[in-house]
């Protein structure tokens, strides 16, 4: 096993490197996930998430919160949305058009 400048095997120093990233991972999941959903309180579940982390049951009510909208709101739509409905209009008019003339080809 290759040690490292402080010493310490390097196995060891890698496995740390995997808990502390899992942690941080963990810390910013709800924050993240309320953001990409358009939450309303997206700031607050971001630091329900982080707190989690030193108390473990705010975790678990962050990634809930994370997840539910707020009563009489809908949710808004990622910003990137009204580009996929362009796309999506398109691919079902080639379809359409494709479908077309192969009824016509089909039918003779």
């Amino acid at each position: 096993m290759a040690e490292t400048a402080v010493g310490r095997p390097r196995l060891e120093r890698e496995n740390e490197d995997g808990a502390v990233y899992a942690l941080y991972w963990l810390g910013k999941f709800p924050g993240e996930t309320a953001r990409a959903r358009g939450h309303p309180q997206a700031s607050a579940i971001s630091v329900c998430g982080w707190l989690g982390l030193l108390f473990p049951p705010l975790w678990p009510i962050a990634l809930i919160c994370a997840y539910l909208n707020p009563r009489g709101q809908e949710p808004t739509p990622p910003p990137d949305l009204s580009g996929l409905r362009a796309a999506l209009d398109a691919a079902t008019a080639k379809v359409a058009q494709i479908e077309q003339r192969l009824g016509k080809t089909g039918a003779s």
